[in-house]
Parts: C-alpha cells; structure tokens; sequence
C-alpha cells in the first residue's frame, strides 16, 4: 500500500506557510496554536486538504499530545512508557527491570500502568519520575537502549503527534530504528506519519469530531474520554483563529 511519507508531493511541500496566520490569539492555547501553525503551516495545510480535515483538528491533535513542542534534530519530544518496556522486556528480565523501574499496579506500585513511572540509573539512588523533563526521558531511554535497543525503542512514543514506535509498520518503516531515525531528522515525518498512523477508520471519526472515538483508537480506551474532551476543549478553544479557507 501507498504511505504518505512517500509521497513526492508531500514531501516537496514547504513546512512554513507561504504567509503566517493572521490571527491576534487570546490566550496561551490560542498562541500555541498560532506558532505551531506559522511553523508547520505549509504542510499541514496540504496534509488537511487531503485528507479533507480543518487543519485546525491535525493542529489540536500536536497541542493535546505535545503542546506543540518545538522541534529539535535528534531532540524530538519522547515519553518512555515503562509499562511497555515491561511488556517489551522486563517480563524475561525481571530482576534487573525491577531494580531500575518502577510503574502503577506493579510490585505494589499504586495506579494504574501508565502512572507512577519512576526510575533509578543505580541502586544506590531513589526512584524518581521523570515525565515532564526530556532530558530525563532520553537518560532513561539511553538506558534502556542498552539493556535492549529494539525493546526500548519500541516503549516510546514520539514527535508532535507522539506516535508510538510500535506502529512503525503502520507508518510504513521497516524496523522501529527506521522510524525512529526519521522522526529524529525532519519534522516532516511527524506530520506524514499522523496521516500514515490514523487511516481510513479514525480520519472519518476526525472529520465526524467523535473525539472519544478518536482518541480511544489513537491513544487506546482507558483514557479515551479524558483525551476526547481534551482533544474536544483544545479544538473549540483554537478554531476562531483559523480562517474558513483552511477546513
């Protein structure tokens, strides 16, 4: 099957719009919105018309997953996900995993999976958490690289849409690093690899705005209704400061 990430029209399309939205934004959402726009612009804009979405929806997916972060080479917003390195790894390795990682429902750990992530590099040191802090999100990668590569990368998510690297297939890489190496090079593959990752099924609850629906395919059904009202919020609040010739 066709990817859009080989699409040669796409991938000819300038990131930046030819001009920046004109807009005056109220509000911190509203200016994210604005900045993530002026910069991505160009391509979102193709992407949407294809794809016959507002622009503004592939715009409120990047605020609710990463803020609209902007983008570094080699720096790309990640979040190790310690409950898939489990699954990925620590389940054949439990005495090491469980030395270094910790995450809710565990070994006592309270919450749920995804909560409660915490690490420690040694023994000898707490476990603390490290969300919110890329830099700690790449130590504990690191980390984890070399106590299983493939394991690790396929325990992430990544890039303004924050795609887990265990869809690489669905992206149309061939490996996880394949894919991974790309979102680390261009932002243009952050943008080619949501349309890639959504498909036929969630594009139309997109164009439809059943934002659970979405949200319960895109980031799974346990916090499907908080990801939907949020994605629901986000898009409502941002999309006075797109013209109509974007929808």
């Amino acid at each position: 099957m066709p990817y859009y990430k080989d699409d040669q029209t796409l991938r000819g399309t300038a990131l930046a719009p030819a001009a920046p939205l004109n807009a005056h934004p109220d509000g911190p959402l509203q200016t994210a919105a604005v900045n993530l726009y002026d910069r991505l612009g160009g391509l979102m804009d193709a992407a949407a018309a294809k794809l016959q979405l507002p622009t503004a929806v592939m715009v409120a997916s990047w605020l609710v997953e990463s803020s609209g972060a902007a983008f570094a080479a080699n720096q790309a917003i990640i979040r190790f996900e310690v409950h898939l390195f489990h699954r990925n790894w620590g389940q054949s390795n439990p005495d090491v995993f469980d030395a270094h990682f910790q995450f809710g429902g565990h070994n006592g750990i309270p919450g749920k999976p995804w909560q409660n992530h915490r690490f420690r590099a040694s023994t000898a040191e707490p476990f603390r958490p490290f969300h919110g802090d890329q830099g700690r999100e790449y130590t504990v990668l690191g980390f984890a690289r070399d106590l299983g590569a493939t394991p690790a990368l396929l325990s992430i998510s990544i890039g303004g849409p924050q795609i887990l690297v265990s869809n690489y297939h669905r992206l149309g890489y061939d490996a996880p690093k394949d894919m991974y190496d790309a979102l680390q090079i261009d932002e243009r593959f952050h943008v080619l690899g949501f349309m890639d990752f959504c498909g036929a099924s969630l594009l139309d609850k997109l164009r439809s705005q059943d934002w659970v629906g979405f949200a319960a395919g895109y980031n799974g059904e346990a916090n499907a209704d908080a990801y939907g009202q949020k994605l629901h919020d986000t898009y409502d609040e941002i999309d006075p400061v797109f013209p109509q010739a974007t929808v």
